[in-house]
């Protein structure tokens, strides 16, 4: 883990110095008496460089998808149990018999080829089962394989002992829970991304704040967005300037609302 991320930390500094600035490209003549222009045409984002940026965050894409857990509830935990799709579940803060406080209780499990996790409050003993709140939603009274299996199902509650402690270093994007390797790239490729942002001769779609305001808000779908068709390594032809963008200000307002369209999915 420590090699990773030091060649993280690597990758960074290389893909901040391949942004340098760089002089600009003077003419010469050719030998069939025309002016020809010397490499770098493209300026100072190179396109090597924003193709492993998309290679990157499509990469990511995936290992959120296959790593990351969907938030979901303890009464989906519960239907697919009931319809024998899990067997298997790990729960982290299970209260044990004689406890006198409730207590948050996370459960993770898979389904349907993906993973999903659950935070419930567990309430066990005679005096908090009498105070638990009757049909509240993700709410454990009693044992919590008890309850699980109350229908009859077979299903095998173990502690999650994972190393990578969920609570560690995590984020929460539109109800994926990631955690460990994939958030590290994620924050390597964002810094890379907003690097060449800001050094691109020019944008295309948004400008540049419009942009920022954007791949903040939203990095995975957005970033890709801007790589793909923001033009930051001028492959196709220069932008007019007086082609209509979406300015910074109506940006920063669509990302507030998928900032709070997202918090309410978490």
């Amino acid at each position: 883990m420590q090699l990773s991320k030091f060649a993280l930390i690597v990758a960074v500094i290389a893909g901040f110095l391949s942004t340098r600035k760089r002089p600009e490209a003077t003419a010469r003549p050719a030998r069939s008496g025309r002016t020809g222009v010397l490499r770098g045409r493209q300026g100072r984002v190179p396109r090597i460089l924003v193709l492993l940026l998309i290679l990157g965050w499509l990469a990511t894409t995936v290992a959120v998808v296959i790593q990351g857990e969907r938030r979901s509830s303890l009464d989906d935990l519960q239907a697919a149990i009931d319809r024998g799709e899990v067997t298997h579940v790990w729960e982290r803060g299970a209260l044990m018999s004689g406890s006198r406080d409730p207590s948050p209780v996370r459960l993770a499990w898979r389904s349907g080829g993906l993973r999903h996790f659950a935070t419930a409050t567990q309430y066990r003993g005679r005096n908090q089962e009498r105070r638990a709140p009757e049909g509240a939603p993700d709410v454990i009274i009693g044992d919590l394989a008890e309850q699980l299996t109350r229908a009859g199902a077979d299903v095998r509650v173990e502690p999650d002992l994972r190393t990578t402690a969920p609570h560690a270093f995590t984020f929460t994007p539109w109800g994926w829970h990631v955690f460990g390797w994939p958030v590290y790239v994620a924050l390597a490729l964002l810094l890379l991304t907003l690097r060449v942002l800001v050094v691109a001769e020019c944008t295309r779609g948004a400008s540049r704040w419009g942009w920022c305001w954007l791949i903040t808000a939203a990095p995975i779908p957005f970033s890709l967005a801007y790589l793909a068709l923001g033009e930051p390594a001028g492959w196709g032809p220069a932008t007019r300037r007086e082609a209509r963008k979406l300015g910074g200000v109506c940006a920063f307002l669509v990302a507030t609302a998928l900032v709070a369209v997202q918090q309410a999915l978490a």
